[in-house]
């Protein structure tokens, strides 16, 4: 008989059955568990965030050159604006230059080094060229020292974007090291050339400007700046400067004007001045090209009486019809626009076209917000008319595609009584508006683009505003 001890039980090494889960109810849960998580995957989100800027601040302090106290970087644009005033004026700022010189030795090692050789190559450069400097002996010694101070910022501990970033006398990102390098030695080879003379006129050469004032003669800088020269005369042969309007005033502050503005292709289509719609095309229009920069550039300063280009604040390039006639000393527009002719008579006529009123002096539209920024607030809102430019050349009248009178073959016969506007298809010779993607020319050579606020071309008068309002009795 056998041991019942070691008898095995059927059901000894049985186990219990393992119930399966229901599948929906897997379904169900890992629904809760991802809703969980997708209400907090901001919190997530924000937790990497976190962890990342973390990361890359200890990354940064370990890479950080030698301090720099607060006070150091207030005194050295302290410093800095002592130059900027008197430069600004086309003043010297020798002793102030010297004081920011001195000032560079006590932040040698620094992070304010890099910044206060990049100040000190702009006033050196700027220096060289301020109105008591007529020889290239006064000019040589400040280029060289914006050559020195600018060459230090090529060692590759300086960051080449931070020092990139100075806007101190530009309306634009200031030029990097090595543009600007470049230019200062292109200077200083040109000054020793040249020994260093104001550059003169062409006097071959007379543009004359017969507006509602009275009549305005320039001659042009053919060497420095011949396409810029063939640019204008071509235009003005053409007519399209012909009953345009001086529509704006660059100012200093509200009662000083350095210059004003005119040529725009869009004061002659939209010259309405009670219109504000009108008002505001003013300065946006052109001939759909542009001009590349030219020695002048470079070479002559912005004081009364120079006729410069137009350019946008951030572009390379000078707009391919508009001008401006300076009133006053303006360094600020210097090495940035390109100036090509200079008023030999008139100049007291130019004046005058600058002392009309702006927009934020007139009652209608000085609280108006359209007018409140730098680029309309001082839109001449009762603008002089610029009738129409006659090129002469060796005293004699060139060939215009408009009329002449008798008198005006001959700059020796010009009277200086008013001259009447064109009337007819002779005003609009060589301009008419065309679609934004148009190609080819438009009748005598010259196709000016609708303004940007045109939402359809098709359905606009190809003549624009003007005779739209003409008709209307307007």
């Amino acid at each position: 008989m056998s041991n019942p001890l070691h008898q095995k039980d059927p059901k000894a090494h049985e186990r219990p059955p393992i119930p399966l889960p229901d599948p929906d109810d897997v379904r169900h849960t890992f629904d809760v568990a991802m809703a969980k998580v997708r209400e907090r995957r901001g919190f997530y989100a924000a937790m990497a965030a976190l962890v990342l800027l973390v990361t890359i601040g200890v990354i940064f302090f370990l890479n950080l050159g030698p301090s720099v106290e607060p006070s150091e970087f207030a005194a050295l644009w302290q410093r800095a604006d002592a130059v900027k005033q008197k430069l600004r004026a086309d003043e010297s700022a020798a002793k102030e230059i010297a004081a920011l010189e001195s000032f560079l030795g006590e932040v040698r090692g620094t992070k304010a080094e890099g910044e206060a050789l990049w100040l000190l190559g702009i006033c050196h450069y700027r220096e060289a060229w301020t109105a008591d400097k007529a020889t290239a002996d006064e000019r040589r010694p400040h280029l060289e020292k914006a050559i020195a101070f600018l060459s230090e910022l090529e060692q590759p501990k300086f960051d080449e974007l931070l020092i990139t970033k100075q806007n101190w006398f530009t309306a634009g990102s200031a030029a990097p090291t090595a543009a600007l390098l470049k230019q200062v030695r292109a200077d200083l080879t040109w000054v020793d050339a040249n020994a260093y003379t104001e550059p003169l006129p062409n006097p071959a050469v007379v543009a004359v400007l017969r507006t509602s004032e009275g009549d305005v003669h320039i001659q042009f800088f053919s060497e420095l700046c011949p396409e810029h020269m063939k640019n204008f005369v071509t235009l003005a042969r053409k007519g399209v400067y012909n009953d345009t309007l001086f529509h704006f005033v660059r100012k200093a502050d509200a009662e000083k004007p350095l210059g004003v503005m005119g040529g725009d292709p869009f004061t002659f289509f939209y010259n309405d001045p009670q219109n504000k719609k009108h008002i505001l095309r003013w300065g946006s229009g052109g001939v759909g090209y542009e001009m590349a920069p030219e020695a002048g550039r470079y070479r002559i300063a912005h004081r009364a009486g120079v006729v410069t280009s137009q350019m946008a604040s951030d572009a390379d390039w000078d707009n391919g019809v508009q001008f401006m006639i300076m009133t006053g000393t303006d360094v600020d527009l210097d090495k940035r626009h390109t100036p090509f002719a200079k008023v030999v008579e008139g100049q007291g006529i130019v004046d005058k076209l600058a002392a009309r009123t702006t927009a934020g002096q007139h009652p209608t539209f000085k609280d108006d917000a359209d007018f409140s920024t730098i680029a309309t607030r001082d839109l001449i809102v009762d603008p002089a008319t610029l009738h129409k430019v006659i090129i002469y050349e060796n005293g004699k009248a060139m060939g215009h595609d408009f009329p002449l009178s008798e008198g005006e073959q001959s700059i020796a016969t010009l009277s200086s009584a008013p001259v009447q506007p064109l009337e007819g298809d002779a005003a609009f010779c060589g301009r008419l508006l065309r679609k934004p993607d148009a190609q080819g020319e438009i009748r005598i050579g010259l196709d000016v683009p609708f303004p940007a606020d045109i939402a359809d071309p098709e359905k606009a008068d190809p003549k624009g505003e003007r005779i739209q309002r003409a008709a209307a009795g307007k």
